[in-house]
């Protein structure tokens, strides 16, 4: 069996950039498109049907706290939530912000298909960094 890719990046974090922590997920950026992002199971799970009470109680929180502050970090009118479980046996899910130029045949459960169309590294990096502190500032308050 080869090693889970979840795993490794969990192990090196300069390899992802971290935009949110809990005890037991944690947010990065993904695909290197401005507005999506993974909460990746910290412990390896294969499905969320294997998830603790806990590990399920705090990716609900997760999903609304992330999905709030990618709606203030990007000009996003909706975030796709989204887990499959095909490739990746490591329970993570994707949080996907859609934006207004995004175009009705890519909405919808095509976003992920056409994804490639939308990276642009360098403003995914600006609305991570803008997603973070706006995640900070709710649990500071400052």
């Amino acid at each position: 069996m080869s090693p889970c890719i979840k795993c490794a990046q969990l192990a090196d974090p300069s390899s992802i950039t971290v935009v949110y922590e809990d005890p037991s997920w944690v947010g990065v950026s993904s695909f290197g498109v401005p507005g999506a992002f993974q909460l990746i199971a910290r412990r390896h799970i294969e499905g969320l049907w294997n998830l603790s009470d806990l590990e399920a109680s705090q990716l609900g929180l997760a999903i609304t706290k992330v999905s709030k502050a990618i709606l203030g970090a990007i000009d996003a009118e909706r975030v796709y939530v989204e887990a499959f479980g095909e490739d990746t046996l490591h329970a993570h899910v994707l949080l996907l912000a859609r934006t207004p130029r995004v175009p009705m045949d890519a909405r919808r459960g095509a976003f992920l298909g056409r994804k490639s169309e939308f990276v642009d590294a360098t403003r995914a990096t600006e609305v991570s960094l803008r997603l973070r502190r706006l995640l900070l500032n709710e649990v500071t308050g400052c």
